[in-house]
């Protein structure tokens, strides 16, 4: 890749790879495939999961709602204790590699919004349409250029129908009616269900600090609070869900403390060029004047 190596890689649950891929590539952010952590648990704890109907609940809950390093590591004590698992070996390694494949752990680093290795899997599956394991080397170079041939023509349907098919609106939002001119349509729809989630959320200010603001966001959807911090200085806005930094579009809560802080518009600081219709012909977007990587965020100063 001309010489720079890859700032994520995804691959399932395996010490060898881990430890090569720390030695080969030391900077770049490493996590194991969550979906194929949670399809070994039925092999795994089988025999916990005929004893307790609500394990996966549990489970689950502790995985996916877990906003801090903190409530993670109280909620999977809990759980190892209620369901006694303190001398599973599995339990102990998943806790041991937790930084690998845990949410909550890797809402700092940008995979946009993978946590599986489905798109690899999804390029095999591609490929299976054309060749076989019966396949020739002389036939598989045919058979290969007419795949992403096929492939490239699919990808530039799409790029037509983003360019010039107008997406439907769901709410009368300004940062909906932002995003529909600058997203590709994919995007947009994700960006789109955050949109409509705005309505669920009931921001309060809890500190002010000079210009930096912090806000508790009821989330009357999910049932939960959210932490918020608005630097209104550098209109920066940082949620503890991390839903930018780890998908690359703000979430519902960081809009609903814009809006209420008199900001209707996405600051361009957070329209990240990839996800842009112009993205593909490699220059910035018309409707944007800058572009900044997330990673060149300076969010940790916040929590």
């Amino acid at each position: 890749m001309g010489g720079k190596a890859p700032s994520a890689i995804l691959t399932d649950q395996d010490q060898t790879k881990k430890a090569a891929i720390a030695e080969v590539f030391p900077n770049a952010r490493h996590r194991f495939c969550l979906w194929h952590i949670l399809r070994k648990i039925p092999q795994k704890l089988g025999e916990v999961l005929r004893k307790h109907g609500n394990f996966m609940g549990v489970f689950n809950n502790c995985i996916y709602n877990s906003w801090t390093v903190e409530d993670f590591e109280q909620k999977w004590q809990d759980m190892v204790e209620v369901f006694e698992l303190d001398n599973d070996e599995w339990i102990k390694s998943l806790f041991e590699d937790r930084k690998f494949w845990v949410p909550t752990y890797m809402r700092d680093g940008f995979f946009a919004g993978m946590s599986t290795t489905q798109r690899s899997e999804s390029i095999n599956s591609f490929f299976d349409k054309y060749v076989n394991k019966k396949t020739t080397l002389k036939e598989f170079v045919e058979k290969y250029k007419v795949a992403l041939q096929d492939r490239e023509e699919a990808a530039t349907h799409a790029d037509f129908k983003t360019l010039h098919k107008e997406p439907t609106f769901k709410s009368p939002s300004p940062f909906e009616k932002q995003m529909s001119i600058i997203n590709t349509h994919e995007i947009f729809r994700k960006f789109q269900l955050q949109v409509l989630g705005v309505s669920a959320c009931y921001p309060i200010k809890e500190k002010e600090e000079s210009m930096k603001n912090t806000f508790k966001v009821q989330d009357f959807e999910k049932k939960q609070d959210f932490v918020v911090v608005f630097d209104g200085r550098k209109c920066e806005v940082c949620c503890v869900c991390r839903l930018f930094e780890y998908s690359g579009f703000l979430c519902r809560h960081a809009m609903a403390v814009l809006q209420s802080s008199g900001v209707f518009r996405i600051p361009s600081h957070y329209i990240l060029k990839r996800w842009t219709k112009d993205a593909r012909n490699g220059y910035t977007s018309r409707h944007m004047s800058k572009e900044v990587d997330p990673k060149k965020q300076h969010f940790n100063n916040f929590f």
